[in-house]
């Protein structure tokens, strides 16, 4: 404290506060991170593209709104000669001295000399050996297109010299040559690592061009690349490639990236995103569910669930105890948090201390007796309680899967996502017309709800409120529509404001046709409904 009021002496108090802030903040980071240490991966050194948002770690909070994020991504580690979904060799327990640590070129010689012995080596040498130039030029070789065209050149069937050679003229801008070298990667490519290339094609085609055109490359390939991972890492780096502050922009085509290929640290992110928006909490809640059950060591999953379902107290630290049980630090503070705020300070430091022991006496051990009583009646009354909610958010669930699967099938079968026309429910309560841009309506007793609804992808998404609506008006709610078949829009409905027992409400909408009679039929939904849309 003297060294501090001594630096606000020299430096006057306001940029003394600045800098204790900063190191307050660096504090508080070092104990919220696990173990208190940042880490760095071999992904970090090979990657350069890797996508940012990845490498943020989000503090955990009692609610989930869209400014309260939930607990920290757990990471994990794989050995080397195992390729992760990036085309990157993670590091091995044991071996030579990694020589993509090297700081001079000397060093890298002499340790990518002793690494070419290896197994390793011999599994990956194109990547390896690309690796290594890719080093190189980092040290200050310069010309390592030359090099990576050499390799090409006298190796006919590897991909990893032409991908990086799309990185580099990516990095300068050359679209000819960059879009020369992914046709014949395509061309080289085998079972094994086509999916990199893929890869490398979508970020290619988004950074050079646009993630429209990304996108149509994607479409491009569906019918050609038949592996499910293959068609995965597509869509998995399509979302990455997209930068957006909504979620609704990548959310679809990471859902069909998760289907084709399950992965845990996927399926956790994408209910952490459906986590951020009270009209998809519930299916962020089934999310954590699905992943809780294949693993319940996924610590986090438990708590989040805890944390979705704040407004049924029992249900929430039922969640929270499971997470306890798991190890989770942060369903400690979430329950602690609880526990005192009901008054019950000496069970909240507890849970905090999270280690004590009892020495029972007779009488303790009655007191237990008739408290376990209580809390079975309880519990009973919890199973019952969780078992009605899970059951309701996998129902809400699974319209909003078929959805989004359908829109997949019709995209995949060669049709065409954008909705194009007039659409409208056969009850005339809801209606969409696609012309410049897709204008929602529904008539909702005397009132008219309109919107207009924005491409994310696979579907449409947006938000309807009623017509000539003020700041106090509470009426707005979330659409998603998208295109199943040639003549078929589905939407989801989503109810106005969330509650534990919101449902949504799946709409088929026809296209309109020319038919003088069902013109006639829909006259009235005309006049009172479209019409207003179309302004």
């Amino acid at each position: 404290m003297a060294n501090f009021i001594e630096l606000a002496k020299a430096l006057g108090w306001p940029i003394a506060i600045i800098i204790a802030a900063v190191c307050i903040l660096v504090t508080i980071f070092r104990i919220t991170s696990k173990k208190g240490s940042l880490k760095f991966g071999v992904k970090d050194w090979f990657n350069l593209e890797t996508d940012s948002q990845k490498s943020v770690t989000a503090t955990a909070d009692k609610s989930v709104t869209s400014e309260d994020e939930i607990t920290s991504r757990p990471i994990s580690g794989s050995g080397i000669g195992e390729r992760d979904e990036d085309g990157v060799l993670q590091p091995e327990k044991a071996g030579p001295v990694h020589f993509f640590l090297a700081g001079s070129i000397e060093e890298l010689d002499s340790a990518f000399s002793s690494f070419r012995i290896t197994e390793s080596f011999s599994k990956d040498p194109d990547f390896w050996q690309c690796t290594y130039i890719n080093k190189k030029h980092e040290l200050g070789v310069l010309n390592e297109d030359v090099e990576y065209q050499k390799l090409a050149a006298a190796n006919p069937t590897w991909v990893w010299p032409l991908i990086y050679l799309i990185r580099r003229y990516v990095r300068l801008h050359e679209a000819e040559k960059a879009s020369d070298c992914l046709e014949q990667a395509l061309i080289r490519s085998s079972e094994d690592n086509l999916q990199y290339v893929l890869r490398e094609g979508v970020r290619m085609h988004a950074t050079l061009f646009s993630t429209d055109r990304a996108f149509q490359f994607v479409v491009s390939r569906l019918k050609i690349s038949s592996s499910d991972i293959d068609i995965s890492s597509m869509f998995r780096e399509l979302s990455s490639v997209i930068q957006t502050d909504n979620i609704f922009d990548t959310i679809f085509y990471r859902e069909i990236a998760l289907s084709l290929n399950f992965d845990k640290n996927e399926l956790f992110e994408i209910a952490y995103a459906y986590g951020s928006i009270p009209d998809t909490k519930l299916v962020s809640f089934e999310r954590y569910r699905e992943l809780y059950c294949a693993d319940d060591g996924y610590i986090s999953a438990a708590n989040n669930m805890g944390v979705i379902v704040s407004d049924n107290t029992a249900v929430e630290t039922d969640y929270f105890e499971r997470a306890i049980k798991s190890g989770d630090a942060m369903a400690h503070a979430n329950l602690a948090r609880n526990l005192a705020h009901a008054g019950y300070i000496a069970r909240a430091e507890k849970v905090l201390e999270d280690a004590f022991s009892l020495h029972l006496s007779t009488e303790a051990e009655a007191a237990l007796a008739d408290a376990k009583v209580k809390v079975s009646v309880a519990r009973k009354r919890v199973d019952e309680e969780r078992d009605k909610l899970e059951k309701h958010a996998r129902e809400q669930d699974t319209k909003y899967k078929s959805l989004v699967f359908s829109a997949f099938s019709f995209l995949k079968a060669g049709g065409d996502y954008s909705i194009e026309g007039l659409f409208i429910s056969e009850d005339n309560e809801i209606g969409i017309n696609g012309t410049a841009d897709v204008r929602v309506g529904m008539q909702v007793g005397e009132e008219i709800h309109l919107g207009v609804l924005a491409a994310r992808g696979l579907c449409y998404e947006g938000k309807i409120n009623r017509k000539g609506a003020g700041l106090l008006d509470f009426s707005e709610r979330r659409v998603i529509a998208a295109r199943v078949s040639d003549d078929e829009v589905r939407v989801i409905l989503f109810p106005i404001g969330f509650s534990l027992d919101s449902k949504s409400r799946v709409i088929s909408l026809r296209r309109v046709v020319s038919d003088h009679q069902q013109l006639e039929e829909q006259k009235d939904m005309m006049e009172r409904l479209l019409l207003e849309v179309k302004r």
